[in-house]
């Protein structure tokens, strides 16, 4: 199909194809999402959206652009689904990717781009304010439209009650209705009205389903994580209260070690003592006091070792001045 003025020339239409792109194929994925989404859309305007995209990347000669004022020709529409398709046909065809401008675009979609370019105060010639004016009022419904929807809404509540009312708990259902009400009359009030409300409300119904048990997934696959993290940190501090049990049983055991070994020197000493010939040890009160004072150390140490507090209390300040003791006598032979 030659889309080109009077003068083309037909000599370089060979180059000019490798930018055609298979509009069957694309009409063909337009009526499959169609279908996927519980739309309509005929083969006649599947055909000529599919046209009118070939015809915008035929002109643009592979020329991928990131900004809107560069990509040379665009397509602006009020078919949401055309817009989606059209984004991942060239994705997956004509090795465009995520940044680069599609060849279609909505009409919000241009009249927010329109909205936030202004806000940055750019010369009028790229943005002017008749053309904010226009997307705006080309988004938005005619008057009337809202009072329609809300007369279809009540007279399916009439009709329905009982369904309507437990749909209509949900907010998303509204939502989602509206959206629906909205996309498939394009905001006119003529078309609203020839629109079947009850299958609407049908798919709008599922459509709400679909996202509360997304939803619902989502906040399980969180707490199942919290969980999982809480379980993680319980084994954790489970394993540095166990390190910090094996530790002071370490502790406890070397301390029994020291102490025995003192014990043992003690009583080497008074043993000594006792059988020598010297008067010390040879009184009856000091035989019972070593033997006492010995009888003291091994049982500090045992209750030490059996984790008895009062025991610890003991043999800990006790091991602290020793060490200090050790230290000075160090110190002062150093």
């Amino acid at each position: 199909m030659n889309i080109f003025p009077f003068h083309y020339g037909y000599a370089g239409r060979k180059a000019e194809d490798v930018f055609q792109i298979d509009e069957s194929r694309f009409a063909k994925s337009l009526e499959d999402e169609a279908i996927r989404l519980d739309k309509t859309y005929s083969k006649h305007n599947a055909q000529n959206d599919a046209t009118v995209v070939a015809i915008v990347l035929r002109l643009r000669k592979a020329e991928r652009a990131r900004d809107v004022a560069q990509c040379r020709f665009l397509f602006v529409s009020r078919n949401s689904l055309l817009q989606r398709v059209s984004r991942r046909f060239v994705a997956e065809h004509c090795e465009y990717d995520a940044a680069n401008v599609p060849p279609v675009l909505t009409v919000g979609q241009i009249a927010t781009i329109a909205w936030f370019v202004a806000s940055k105060t750019l010369e009028p010639v790229k943005v002017t304010k008749e053309l904010l004016a226009n997307c705006y009022n080309a988004v938005r419904p005619n008057t009337g439209w809202a009072q329609e929807f809300a007369n279809a809404l009540e007279s399916y509540r009439k009709s329905n009650p009982e369904v309507f009312e437990a749909r209509a708990k949900s907010a998303i259902f509204l939502g989602a209705a509206r959206a629906l009400a909205r996309e498939e009359s394009l905001g006119q009030t003529p078309l609203l009205r020839k629109i079947n409300f009850a299958q609407l409300l049908e798919r709008a119904a599922r459509e709400a389903e679909d996202r509360e048990r997304a939803s619902a997934d989502v906040l399980a696959d969180v707490q199942s994580k919290a969980e999982e993290r809480g379980r993680l940190l319980g084994v954790s501090q489970q394993s540095t209260e166990i390190a910090s049990r094996i530790s002071r049983r370490a502790c406890r055991i070397v301390r029994f070690i020291k102490w025995t070994l003192v014990a043992v020197v003690c009583l080497v000493v008074v043993a000594t003592f006792i059988g020598s010939e010297s008067g010390l040890f040879q009184s009856l009160p000091m035989k019972i006091a070593g033997i006492v004072l010995l009888a003291a150390v091994l049982g500090l140490s045992v209750l030490d070792l059996l984790g008895w507090r009062f025991a610890t209390r003991i043999v800990k300040p006790v091991e602290h001045r020793a060490s200090l003791v050790a230290e000075r006598i160090r110190l002062w032979n150093d």
